[in-house]
């Protein structure tokens, strides 16, 4: 589902912007769910049901690139996160209900990120 950003120095559409950040991919920086919610909410003016599809669709966006969810494990290193599920289906729903179990607020720069194996070092 398309949305018009809400903030006029961004000239893309949801959709154009999630296929823009991930191209982040490939610069060894991943996306963070902590950037994903306020872009959602304060670039694009979402919430509730709309919000949870808006991080669907850019959760299976990264998947479709080949990105798999990782957390920050102390220093440089990172850990897979295989607890999410096999699907990409899976995943995205599984990193939805945790952040909504956590409240469903802005995440902490700590929680889920998602990169390219071989782009960053596993702990």
């Amino acid at each position: 589902m398309t949305h018009l950003s809400k903030v006029r120095m961004i000239p893309h559409t949801s959709d154009e912007f999630i296929a823009l950040s991930c191209n982040e991919l490939t610069r060894d920086e991943g996306v963070g769910l902590w950037a994903m919610v306020p872009t959602g909410r304060a670039t694009y003016g979402l919430d509730g049901s709309a919000l949870i599809a808006f991080l669907r669709q850019y959760i299976i966006a990264l998947l479709d690139r080949g990105a798999v969810p990782v957390l920050p494990s102390g220093g440089r290193g990172w850990q897979v996160q295989l607890r999410y599920g096999r699907t990409k289906e899976q995943i995205a729903d599984s990193v939805i209900s945790e952040w909504l179990a956590k409240g469903g607020g802005d995440p902490p720069w700590e929680d889920v990120w998602f990169k390219l194996p071989g782009k960053f070092i596993e702990a």
